[in-house]
């Protein structure tokens, strides 16, 4: 993937969370909704809704940016409306715009390539970032209430 070599492992660990989350999602309003579980599952698009929020949003976004855009595309975007087939829209984009409208300034505030390629964060470094939302040097990425306020922008303006 073109978005793991840019930006590193953080992509890969948003698409696992994503995938896992609107995969148990479905399952579970499946069964509260007494449709069959097994079938619906093996279409593979609480999968494919997933990856495609995974993909739209920042790679070292907060772990729970991943859960509640997700589980919002899947809940309400896809089976409100009667599950596969019945949407109106895509429920990935859904969950996107749900998380841009609740968090501008996370969802805007992607870091630029040319300065991740002096540093691409590792896997560990990624995880911790998503995670707990600093690294092991203890910069602060925003995840915490207290540390939403102190998150800089990507990029300055001049730049684009």
């Amino acid at each position: 993937m073109v978005q793991t070599w840019f930006f590193g492992w953080g992509t890969v660990l948003q698409i696992v969370l994503a995938a896992l989350t609107a995969w148990a999602t479905e399952a579970a309003i499946l069964k509260l909704r007494k449709q069959p579980v097994a079938a619906t599952l093996k279409d593979n698009s609480a999968l494919l809704t997933g990856l495609l929020l995974a993909v739209s949003i920042p790679p070292l976004a907060p772990w729970w940016m991943v859960v509640l855009g997700t589980a919002f595309a899947v809940v309400i975007a896809k089976q409100l409306y009667g599950g596969l087939g019945h949407n109106p829209f895509n429920p990935a984009m859904i969950g996107y715009v749900v998380l841009l409208i609740s968090f501008p300034v996370q969802m805007t505030s992607w870091l630029p390539s040319y300065e991740i390629a002096a540093h691409i964060p590792a896997f560990s470094d990624a995880l911790q970032m998503i995670f707990t939302g600093h690294t092991a040097a203890g910069g602060d990425h925003g995840q915490s209430a207290a540390g939403y306020r102190r998150r800089q922008p990507g990029h300055p303006a001049g730049y684009l």
